[in-house]
């Protein structure tokens, strides 16, 4: 690519964000990044001493939003693996598991537990460095754990200058008895890896006899409602090349409860895990819940939770929902899932739109399908009332709806009822396990449950993806890169406190959901016991609810 080339494909992607981006406001005054303030970045860019070199900056400039679903995309399937995984506990790199198809034992004595001293020369904390900007997310350990998984598996599409590297890298492994031992181990790459991007003519505007000096480039801008909400604002789901260890996994990352008696759970069969044991004198259930399907599984998902959901009304006596490391995914999916675990009416988090007219089209469409359709009036008389909104953010500078619903036309949602109009919503005790990586649709679910003060929420404050995200959008005719955007910001019916980390306020972007009870999952000590501490913690926690 031309110098000019790399400007204006750069221009291109700060256009898109300058025109469809729901939180800059927000990352400006709470994050003190101005995505609009593109000097510097024109500097760099102008300054790439290759493609691979300018990619790196693109993937800066998008990282530097901190926003776990804004993500740039390289147009490459390369990847390079070695059959580790490593994760953060009590602060230390340890592995987690080893693909022993790539690295059999024999050859390769490594085991779960032990810890990662350096990979070619660099520690951990160096690496997590280097690689966070390429994977910034919503607050400090999620982006940590992403940028870490980034050591031992590296996808261009993520990562631009990931073909850089040798046929090896050696590990400096640490055992639990202290003793190192160092092992170079061979990457497994697949994939055709991009050095360069294939040269193509620029259009000439004027011909011009000698160069004349150029300005600075401008800066570019279950019972069914007739109005299920736009496909497009419905995804709230983190997108990661590879998924750290149980990221999205059907079974829950830690082990099962002493006693515990499986009922969902397939590999194959089923989209939820779910189960029963014994504590304290109370049968207690436990459903996870592994991501917010959307489309045909969203049907088959829910049909197993309302049965899941109906058993453990009749035969427990308190339910713990596990979304840890749910990666989000369908909002309405989410809403129904929300509307099984509350016995009244509950009010649900809006969402601002970053008003464009591709939006209005949208929803002029909509209301025009649900006429036809013989809707009730009333229905398109509210939708028309969203659509005013939007058009009257839309007349702003940068403006943003009101909280708007996503999947309903009221933000207040009725409990789950069956075709008959019975109640089948669980009432009864129950925590929600959140973690750093439960993100996007899943801190819906759990926010939703905090703020109607239906359930305590236990763990570590969730990622704070906080909005629903477009599919990658063309961002680079030239480079033929790639980026996802925030198009709305979710916005929660309180203020919230993140203790000082960001400004309060009712956002799920970056501030996340706090837990009421804070636990960690993330230690060596639960790593050597597959969670057997954790899950006493949580087992404890509500068994103090049912006998307060």
């Amino acid at each position: 690519m031309t110098k000019d080339q790399r400007q204006l494909d750069f221009q291109q992607l700060a256009a898109l964000y300058a025109k469809q981006y729901a939180p800059y406001e927000w990352k400006r005054d709470g994050l003190g990044f101005d995505l609009l303030k593109l000097g510097p970045w024109l500097e760099r860019v102008d300054g790439a001493k290759d493609d691979l070199e300018f990619l790196d900056i693109c993937a800066a400039y998008v990282a530097s939003l901190r926003d776990g679903h804004s993500q740039f995309y390289v147009p490459s399937n390369f990847a390079a693996d070695n059959g580790l995984f490593i994760d953060i506990y009590d602060g230390k790199a340890f592995v987690d598991l080893v693909n022993r198809r790539l690295l059999p034992a024999r050859d390769y004595p490594i085991d779960v537990g032990d810890e990662v001293i350096s990979v070619d020369g660099k520690s951990p904390e160096v690496w997590i460095r280097e690689y966070s900007p390429y994977v910034s997310s919503g607050n400090r350990r999620a982006t940590e754990r992403f940028a870490l998984d980034l050591v031992v598996f590296r996808p261009q599409a993520f990562l631009p200058r990931a073909p850089m590297l040798a046929a090896q890298s050696r590990y400096v492994i640490r055992k639990p008895n202290g003793a190192q031992q160092a092992y170079d181990i061979p990457w497994v790459t697949s994939g055709d890896a991009i050095t360069a991007i294939g040269p193509v003519p620029s259009p000439t505007l004027r011909d011009r006899a000698v160069d004349e000096p150029q300005a600075e480039p401008p800066v570019t801008g279950l019972a069914r409602n007739p109005y299920r909400g736009l496909r497009l604002f419905r995804n709230a789901r983190v997108r990661r090349a590879r998924a750290i260890k149980g990221y999205g996994a059907l079974t829950p990352p830690f082990g099962n409860p002493a006693g515990f008696t499986q009922r969902l759970g397939r590999a194959g069969r089923d989209l939820i895990y779910s189960g029963t044991y014994m504590a304290s004198g109370k049968r207690i259930g436990f459903v996870r819940i592994p991501e917010m399907y959307g489309s045909f599984s969203a049907s088959l998902a829910l049909n197993q939770l309302v049965q899941e959901v109906a058993f453990f009304e009749r035969n427990t006596d308190g339910l713990v929902v596990d979304v840890m490391r749910n990666p989000g995914g369908d909002t309405c999916f989410t809403q129904d899932a929300i509307s099984l675990f509350m016995p009244a009416r509950f009010r649900m988090p809006g969402i601002e739109i970053r008003a464009t007219r591709e939006w209005i089209a949208r929803y002029e469409s909509e209301i025009e399908a649900l006429e036809f359709g013989g809707a009730p009036q009333w229905y398109t008389d509210i939708l028309t009332a969203m659509l005013g909104d939007i058009k009257g953010a839309y007349s702003e500078n940068r403006g943003r709806t009101g909280p708007l619903p996503i999947c309903d036309i009221s933000l207040d949602v009725e409990p789950a009822r069956d075709v008959r109009d019975n109640l089948i919503a669980y009432t009864k005790p129950l925590i929600v396990l959140t973690d750093e990586l439960s993100a996007s649709a899943a801190e819906i679910f759990a926010g939703a449950i905090q703020d109607n003060d239906r359930g305590k929420v236990f763990g570590t404050p969730t990622m704070g993806a906080g909005g629903t995200v477009s599919d990658p959008l063309p961002t680079g005719w030239y480079s033929e890169t790639s980026a996802s955007v925030t198009q709305s910001l979710i916005v929660r019916p309180r203020t919230i406190s993140s203790g000082g980390e960001f400004p309060a306020a009712p956002y799920i972007e970056n501030i996340g959901v706090r837990p009421d009870m804070a636990a960690d999952l993330m230690t060596r000590e639960n790593l050597m016991n597959n969670g057997r501490t954790f899950v006493e913690a949580f087992t404890s926690a509500l068994v103090a609810l049912m006998d307060p």
